[in-house]
């Protein structure tokens, strides 16, 4: 089974679903598949912008690689992610993206700051717009009804929050996201996303989870709390604090993709991981490289952190990480055996 069926099988059966967030470069095959070994339920493509994933062949061969469903390792349930604010468009892309059984779900990103993004109408410039949310989710809802649709916001930064120093959620701003997810509910959503700060809100200041414990009491549909999740101890508090049915991490599974097996850094074996499943299905070296600067720097001396910055090249970096014990060259040990990658 997959689609529904799958991911309402997910939910109802784990008190708390750990998800991979959506991000965009950094949310590839390689990356999906470490997070999935490493304790990952639920998974996120990066941000695509529908507008291009759905009239372009290359660009959907660009960025959306994934496994076959019958593949060992296999990359489901998967929930691919559009920058998008046009209802037909965003039809047009979700039927695409859930054709040849390629993944389970869609989701609207309505939390994504960036000012190029808020710039074209998406990401969260679409929270001043919950009108245009609500007309995608109707047209998914008639159109594709056998396609899951989910949303991911974050706060709404209300009028009184000119005077907040921090931008941090207040109660007009609580009492506007209340009713946009009451809306995105009604409209034909089967799960929430929700950011605990607002667009404005430095991350630097901690996530408001009162305001995540409100949603969730209001809705009846799954809310996942996203939002300082970087360690085993987050998971647990977040959930307790809020009773959402799971959390999201981002930059916490960049930094430490074994977070939800309960580590508190990042193993050798999780880095051994990574390098094979990124040699096995392909991934950049620009991109290989910071993801391991992301995962390493918390572990490593300053030496060697610059002499990881320094490396140019794959083997490079392969004898680096051989030097430090992260990584054992294929040739002294058994043989991977290969995982054929699909193309949408």
């Amino acid at each position: 089974p997959r689609g529904r069926p799958t991911l309402q099988h997910l939910f109802e059966t784990n008190p708390c679903v750990k998800v991979s967030g959506p991000m965009v470069r950094y949310s590839k095959l390689p990356a999906r598949l470490l997070w999935r070994k490493w304790g990952c339920d639920l998974v996120y493509t990066p941000m695509f912008v529908a507008s291009c994933f759905a009239v372009s062949q290359r660009a959907r061969d660009c960025d959306f690689t994934t496994t076959l469903p019958e593949a060992n390792p296999a990359d489901r349930p998967l929930i691919v992610q559009f920058a998008v604010a046009d209802p037909q468009i965003f039809v047009n892309a979700s039927r695409i993206a859930f054709a040849n059984g390629s993944c389970d779900g869609v989701d609207i990103n309505c939390g994504c700051p960036q000012k190029w993004v808020c710039t074209d109408g998406y990401g969260s410039s679409l929270l001043e717009r919950p009108q245009d949310i609500v007309a995608m989710l109707r047209a998914a809802r008639d159109q594709i009804p056998e396609v899951p649709v989910s949303v991911k916001i974050r706060h709404i930064l209300a009028d009184d929050e000119l005077k907040n120093r921090h931008n941090e959620p207040t109660r007009e701003s609580l009492y506007r996201t209340i009713e946009l997810a009451k809306a995105v509910q009604d409209a034909g959503a089967w799960l929430l996303t929700v950011h605990g700060r607002t667009a404005k809100t430095s991350s630097s200041v901690p996530v408001c989870l009162e305001g995540i414990k409100m949603i969730k009491e209001t809705l009846s549909i799954p809310v996942i709390a996203n939002g300082d999740i970087f360690a085993p101890d987050d998971v647990l508090r977040t959930q307790e604090m809020t009773g959402v049915n799971g959390v999201m991490s981002a930059r916490g599974l960049l930094q430490n993709p074994a977070l939800y097996a309960g580590y508190n850094r990042v193993p050798a074996a999780a880095v051994q991981d990574f390098l094979d499943l990124s040699i096995q299905y392909g991934l950049s070296y620009h991109l290989l490289h910071n993801h391991l600067m992301f995962m390493l720097y918390p572990v490593l001396a300053r030496a060697e952190r610059r002499e990881l910055a320094e490396c140019a090249s794959l083997c490079a970096l392969m004898d680096f990480c051989a030097a430090q014990g992260l990584w054992t060259p294929f040739e002294s040990r058994p043989a991977v055996a290969g995982v054929t990658p699909g193309m949408l």
